[in-house]
């Protein structure tokens, strides 16, 4: 890829993209460190339920993932959209310069927030977020499922 200006929004772009990508996987990180920290306080607390006291964070930090998982997808297309963006200036067809408006960070498409509000619930219910989160969620009913019968 050439050093132009498009090369330059094209990084900008992909930075926001790996930021995203970051964040979703901290927040798994953190799932992961909740779990542990609740099944050791449901362990050596008298109230063995504890562990459904943190259930909230796990569902919010799912949320949260999804929502980021969702971020990252549209600045993807928006990536996409810049590469396949016809270069036009006053140079002529195909120069090396794009016009600035075209370096938008704008990665939605547009659409109301309740389209924006179901496209981040499809994105909560993939598998990424399901499965991971999920199993998750099944480890607490199991943890707490054994404190009880203690």
């Amino acid at each position: 890829m050439d050093e132009s200006p498009n090369a330059d929004w094209l990084k900008l772009i992909q930075g926001g993209i790996d930021r995203l990508a970051r964040e979703s996987a901290n927040l798994k990180a953190w799932s992961i460190t909740l779990l542990g920290a609740s099944a050791i306080l449901s362990r050596v607390s008298t109230n063995h339920g504890i562990i459904i006291y943190a259930l909230p964070a796990f569902v919010l930090l799912a949320c949260l993932d999804a929502y980021y998982l969702g971020a990252e997808r549209a600045y993807r297309r928006l990536y996409e959209r810049a590469v396949n963006l016809p270069r036009h200036t006053d140079d002529g067809p195909h120069s090396s310069l794009a016009p600035i408006y075209e370096w938008s960070m704008a990665a939605g498409d547009g659409s109301g927030p309740w389209h924006q509000l179901l496209r981040w619930i499809r994105q909560g219910l993939g598998p990424s977020v399901v499965l991971f989160h999920g199993a998750i969620l099944v480890v607490v009913a199991v943890i707490s499922g054994l404190n009880v019968e203690h």
